[in-house]
């Protein structure tokens, strides 16, 4: 199972990035707001390892809030482009890099029934299915660019976890767990 850990308070120490990562290895993600721009800022891809998150926190001087997600590949492809974070925008084109005004969504867990959800959703609104790779997390920043928090609040498997990270501020569904800096992580499996 992927893990999300959400920093708030702590910045983390490359040992725990290391456990994460060393039980997840299907790529990594994370996502920041830059305050200058107001923004918020992610990259991601199958390379992106631990110690890269952790020299791009320091190097970058993020500040606190920030999220980091290490994928197991339970839907979709194992590739770069299926990494989270994904971008809540209409327009999502699925780049391993880049800013947004709008917001990034996290999982941790899986929705079996992403595909059919995305097919009629896209009818009922007479929209394109996004181009590209597609999994369950995608499927749902997709829809949550449409509807809002009401899609994971009304719509999402409630057993799954989620993080939607805006310029504004993040926002956690689902039980997350504090770890000793006060912070969360979806689970603990990597302890």
């Amino acid at each position: 199972m992927c893990v999300i850990a959400v920093y708030t308070d702590n910045y983390p120490k490359l040992a725990d990035l290391e456990l994460m990562e060393s039980f997840n290895k299907d790529g990594a993600g994370m996502a920041w707001i830059d305050n200058k721009s107001n923004k918020v800022e992610w990259v991601k891809g199958l390379k992106l390892s631990a110690k890269d998150i952790h020299d791009i926190i320091s190097k970058r001087k993020i500040n606190l809030p920030f999220v980091i997600h290490f994928r197991i590949s339970s839907v979709g492809k194992t590739n770069d482009e299926l990494c989270h974070p994904f971008t809540i925008e209409t327009n999502d084109n699925n780049e391993l890099k880049g800013t947004t005004e709008k917001g990034v969504l996290f999982h941790n867990g899986t929705n079996t029934n992403w595909s059919e959800e995305l097919w009629q959703f896209c009818l009922a609104r007479n929209v394109k299915i996004p181009e590209g790779e597609l999994s369950d997390t995608r499927a749902m920043a997709y829809m949550i660019s449409y509807l809002g928090n009401g899609y994971i609040e009304n719509f999402a498997p409630d057993y799954d976890k989620y993080v939607v990270l805006t310029p504004k501020g993040l926002r956690t569904f689902g039980f997350f767990s504090h770890d000793d800096g006060k912070n969360y992580v979806s689970n603990t499996y990597h302890n």
